[in-house]
């Protein structure tokens, strides 16, 4: 029987160890997170096939699933990185030449990211709502580059767009029943309380605004004003997916609902 010092054993460490990363965390710290990511052969083709078909303009869209701790959201945090920087500091840090041969095929291509976590989100009422938690994500990023004030998202802002841009003889009586409802002028007013005295103009009045509607005219008219900004595409990268839907019973509504936003 051989006796050695437990200190020989076991080795402190200056940094306690994750046992799980955050997506947001690592996505933040984009050296750390590629030059630690190992690239599996079965790994490898994935990333190469989603490369390819960026590279080659052709979207698509990828169900990321295994056990607790097989590190999904590394893969999903290294794989954003490096979609969202192609400078050759980055994809020097990668560790597989193959996947480093994709980068001067990305070069020129600018995708608007869109990335967030499901985990923890989620409450009442609206809050409660896939799509509702996709347009703040959106306004999320669009502040980060600069662009709030040129998209419109919400169903807020285009009512309002919409009202903004009607002949002056048009707004006339819509400003008047404003002022009548909240007793000051239409500039003064929230772009929540505003949108929603402009809604309750049109219904009263049985007249019908032209704004988008469907999931997939509000998806598709978020993406044309984006990509006329200078972007190639959308990049949208959802975490914790499932413990989102396993809320929901599986033939409800609220279950169809979210598997038809995240199909669009």
């Amino acid at each position: 029987m051989i006796n050695v010092p437990i200190d020989e054993l076991i080795k402190r460490v200056a940094e306690r160890p994750e046992a799980t990363i955050a997506l947001s965390g690592a996505i933040g710290t984009p050296g750390k997170t590629v030059s630690t990511y190992r690239f599996t052969r079965n790994i490898r083709g994935r990333i190469e096939e989603i490369l390819e078909k960026v590279s080659t303009g052709r979207g698509g869209g990828y169900w990321v699933q295994a056990e607790y701790g097989a590190g999904k959201t590394h893969f999903l945090a290294a794989l954003t990185c490096l979609l969202m920087d192609t400078s050759k500091d980055l994809w020097d840090k990668v560790n597989d030449e193959e996947i480093k041969s994709f980068r001067h095929r990305l070069e020129e291509i600018k995708l608007f990211p869109v990335v967030f976590s499901l985990k923890g989100r989620a409450g009442v009422d609206e809050e409660d709502n896939l799509f509702k938690v996709i347009e703040n994500s959106i306004e999320e990023s669009l502040e980060k580059v600069g662009l709030e004030d040129k998209i419109s998202i919400t169903t807020e802002d285009e009512i309002i767009d919409w009202y903004k841009t009607r002949p002056a003889t048009f707004r006339t009586p819509i400003d008047d029943f404003i002022r009548g409802k909240a007793n000051t002028r239409p500039e003064y007013l929230e772009e929540k309380q505003l949108s929603q005295l402009i809604v309750q103009y049109c219904k009263d009045t049985s007249f019908r605004p032209e704004i988008t509607t469907s999931t997939k005219n509000r998806i598709s008219h978020i993406y044309h004003q984006i990509t006329d900004q200078g972007y190639y595409g959308l990049l949208f990268v959802i975490d914790e997916f499932e413990a989102w839907q396993r809320r929901h019973p599986l033939d409800s509504a609220a279950y169809a609902y979210d598997e038809e936003v995240l199909e669009t």
